[in-house]
């Protein structure tokens, strides 16, 4: 048998040109990796260490625009081109770091005509890595500050411990659940719609009468003030009538106040004194309001004692009239309201164009 050649006999052997591609001879010969991607890498650390230091701790209180600094990160100030003079600014040492903070707050608080008066405290916690002792450290008090930096707060008098201006606007009002539902109600041209009648609608009242809406119409009546809950229905199936945002704000002394700053007659002492005292009959209102419904909710209950345990039982109507066809009930009390079949009100493919009008 003839003798078989060895592999390392074969790896030696020289190949021949015509068994490599043309991208085989283009191709560089180094065992090195690019460093391409590396020297980038790289270059963006060295500049976040460098002038990117400033974007990653910014300025407290002042923007923060790329404009605003040179290539080597130093924050352009006025009168630059001016050299310092004299040998105190010579002899100014880099380590400073609170001076040369303050002058930088100083310089952009100059600059956009605003004056930043921030505390050593928030300086010490925004200042970076080497010249602030807690950084790194799992603190809220820094992470607190700068939120409520950001956020608007309401300042209070020092003195009477009560807000100089009010805290939440006067728009902010829920959506109320009866107007979810999508109506078509024929209005007359002749008389203006407003939102009284839309309540009413909703409600499903009888619209008012000529003499209460000439009333309101001449702004005789304003429904800031109108707070009485109207009820229509029958007993067992009452309802309270949807009265107009300007009645169901939970702040009308707010109203009273502003037309009170109109009035040139009345000094600004007297003013706060209406106003003090509004507040006190709203908060006596409200107080009575709230204990008259916690002894309505307590007579529906039926307390029984069984020595260690107190059992709380309250009654319900489980039965056809009180549930409903729909499971849904005719009462407050039932238990279908809250547990039965959802609304079809703004389900797809309901027909909701009325075919005729009941007048």
């Amino acid at each position: 048998m003839p003798p078989r050649l060895s592999p390392s006999a074969v790896s030696l052997k020289t190949p021949n040109i015509h068994t490599h591609c043309k991208s085989c001879f283009q191709r560089s010969f180094s065992s090195t990796p690019s460093l391409s991607q590396t020297k980038l890498r790289e270059q963006f650390w060295l500049w976040l260490r460098g002038p990117g230091e400033n974007f990653r701790h910014p300025l407290p209180g002042s923007t923060n625009y790329l404009s605003a600094y040179d290539r080597r990160g130093n924050l352009i100030r006025r009168g630059r081109g001016q050299e310092a003079s004299g040998e105190s600014e010579k002899e100014k040492s880099s380590e400073d770091a609170v001076t040369a903070d303050e002058e930088a707050l100083e310089a952009a608080a100059t600059e956009h005509e605003q004056e930043y008066k921030l505390p050593k405290e928030t300086l010490e916690d925004l200042r970076p890595f080497p010249w602030n002792k807690n950084f790194g450290k799992p603190l809220a008090i820094p992470y607190a500050r700068a939120v409520h930096g950001m956020v608007p707060l309401t300042t209070l008098n020092p003195t009477t411990r009560l807000p100089d201006e009010p805290h939440e606007s006067i728009n902010d009002l829920e959506q109320h659940p009866l107007t979810f539902p999508q109506i078509f109600y024929p209005a007359s041209e002749s008389r203006a719609f407003n939102r009284t009648d839309a309540g009413r609608v909703f409600s499903g009242a009888p619209r008012l009468s000529d003499e209460q809406e000439n009333a309101i119409d001449e702004g005789a009546h304003e429904a800031w003030q109108d707070s009485r809950p109207e009820i229509i229905g029958r007993p067992g199936h009452t309802r309270t009538v949807l009265k107009p945002a300007d009645s169901r704000i939970p702040h009308p002394h707010l109203i009273a106040f502003e037309k009170d700053k109109q009035d040139r007659s009345l000094t600004p002492l007297e003013r706060r004194a209406r106003h003090r005292e509004r507040l006190e009959k709203d908060e006596e209102r409200r107080r009575a309001l709230k204990a008259k419904l916690q002894e309505e909710e307590e007579s529906k209950r039926t307390r029984i004692d069984v020595g260690r345990w107190q059992f709380v039982v309250t009654e319900v109507q489980s039965t056809r009239q009180g549930t409903g066809l729909d499971g849904r009930g005719s009462g407050k009390g039932a238990v279908g309201q809250r547990y039965g079949v959802p609304s079809q009100e703004r389900k797809k493919g309901q027909v909701k164009i009325p075919t005729k009008v009941d007048v």
